[in-house]
């Protein structure tokens, strides 16, 4: 959801994904009532590249796309007073080719959580600064999962993480062992991660 304030439409956005064909390159969106209806949906351009299974966050007057199938890159675009999106950028690399992540935001940090290299899957938590121009600096490994995890959703609320379900192993080929549990951490004023609970 992209709300460049103003008098601006707001926007439902859907970028990239996977059809018959393979990995998709085209932008969606939908414009967003008062109500909360969703109004006919419109060609928003391409990405620079095909992409699927990208943590994606917005912050900072920017889209970002973080890793995906085959892909350790971060895009970005800039949100303009339109609601319509800027030249896509290329931004710092993950540590890996990391598909079916997540991302959040906090503080001036774009944080990414494990997802799948392959055939393995990752416990890394990873954050990267973004300024108030949306540039982002270099990743740096700040945490761990409490096991290697793909396919799951990472929601913040305040200061306090959730990372809810996913699997953990080769997903590929079915292999992979699931999970069920939600665990929580909270932010530190450092913007490192507290130790995980259960919940």
């Amino acid at each position: 959801l992209v709300d460049p304030g103003g008098t601006a439409s707001r926007f439902l956005y859907v970028a990239g994904g996977f059809n018959d064909s393979g990995q998709l390159a085209t932008i969606l969106r939908s414009p967003v009532a008062d109500d909360g209806s969703l109004g006919p949906w419109q060609d928003a351009g391409m990405l620079p590249t095909a992409v699927a299974g990208a943590g994606v966050v917005v912050t900072h007057g920017v889209v970002v796309l973080a890793g995906g199938f085959s892909s350790n890159a971060t895009l970005t675009a800039a949100i303009n007073a339109d609601g319509s999106l800027g030249t896509w950028k290329t931004g710092p690399t993950l540590p890996g080719k990391w598909f079916h992540t997540s991302a959040v935001v906090h503080g001036d940090y774009v944080y990414v959580l494990g997802g799948i290299n392959g055939t393995m899957t990752t416990d890394d938590v990873v954050r990267s600064p973004i300024d108030a121009q949306g540039n982002m600096g270099p990743y740096e490994v700040i945490a761990h999962l409490p096991y290697t995890l793909s396919h799951h959703t990472a929601i913040l609320d305040g200061d306090t993480l959730y990372v809810i379900n996913g699997q953990t192993g080769n997903t590929n080929n079915n292999s992979g062992k699931p999970h069920r549990e939600v665990q929580i951490a909270t932010f530190q004023a450092d913007g490192k991660l507290s130790a995980w609970t259960e919940g």
